[in-house]
């Protein structure tokens, strides 16, 4: 900031410092012009203009920016963009590639947006849906809700995003302690639950019920969790259902909770099952 102030408005702006101008801008209302040349706000918008180009290494040092700086670029509209940006370039590296028939400007243009990831960030894998699994683990459980969101918008699949999910969660948990752990897992639910049902599997939900039910997560959120899994009981094994009992209760297994999650089945998740196949689950 003193280089841009002392040079009269002069500074060499790129993706790696862009988001902090922007934000510094934004912060301190930069808006008058200096010796005739563009106010600082204006600069860093004609850069964040080429966020499309920018390398998938550029837009991860943004983001974590947008983390650290997160109430200006909250406000200022920078973080959204950020956000589209990235979920929209997860969206396109997730479609199957077309034909080579496919020749068309706008295709071209996209694509192109797409091809100037670092190879280094791809780590040579391209076709995998979970490449970039690891590198959104540098966001916090409020960055997540808005990533998440912006995953939904932008029409990723949704069996893609839960699996994202259950990863964050996992990792996340390698190197927190016990209330950060309540925090992440409520969060995990609560995102879960905005995704189509189908796409979370039944034994991936059965996994994080036992790791919640160590943890003291509200109960509104272990409803939630209970809803979820009561809506595919019919997909639930027997070993998913041994739920070791609570401490100080007499019962080897939860029974309580298989009844609460049959409950929820028959509130939840008896429509689209078929009626044999109901009358054969229940007996």
């Amino acid at each position: 900031m003193c280089r841009f102030c002392y040079n009269n408005g002069k500074i060499e702006i790129t993706p790696l410092n862009t988001t902090l101008l922007s934000c510094a801008a934004n912060f301190m209302e930069m808006s008058n012009s200096i010796s005739g040349s563009d106010n600082l706000i204006e600069q860093t918008e004609k850069s964040l203009e080429e966020i499309r180009h920018w390398t998938w290494s550029e837009l991860m040092v943004a983001l974590r920016q947008c983390q650290n700086y997160f109430p200006v670029a909250n406000k200022s509209g920078l973080l959204e963009r950020c956000l589209d940006s990235i979920t929209a370039r997860l969206a396109l590296a997730s479609e199957p590639s077309p034909s080579p028939s496919t020749s068309s400007s706008d295709y071209s243009g996209v694509r192109f947006s797409c091809d100037t990831k670092s190879t280094e960030s791809l780590k040579s894998s391209f076709s995998r849906a979970t490449w970039w699994f690891e590198d959104l683990l540098i966001t916090d459980e409020s960055l997540l809700k808005m990533m998440v969101g912006s995953m939904i918008k932008q029409k990723l699949e949704h069996g893609t995003i839960s699996k994202f999910l259950f990863f964050y969660q996992k990792s996340k948990f390698h190197t927190s302690v016990s209330h950060e752990k309540s925090k992440i897992m409520e969060t995990v639910v609560d995102l879960l639950c905005s995704l189509e049902p189908s796409s979370i599997p039944c034994k991936s939900l059965f996994g994080i019920l036992r790791v919640a039910l160590g943890l003291n997560i509200s109960k509104g959120f272990r409803n939630k969790l209970e809803i979820m899994i009561g809506s595919q009981m019919d997909q639930a094994t027997l070993d998913n259902l041994l739920v070791p009992s609570p401490q100080g209760t007499n019962s080897l297994y939860d029974t309580n909770l298989v009844l609460r999650l049959v409950k929820a089945f028959l509130k939840e998740g008896t429509s689209g099952v078929p009626e044999v196949q109901l009358k054969k689950w229940l007996t």
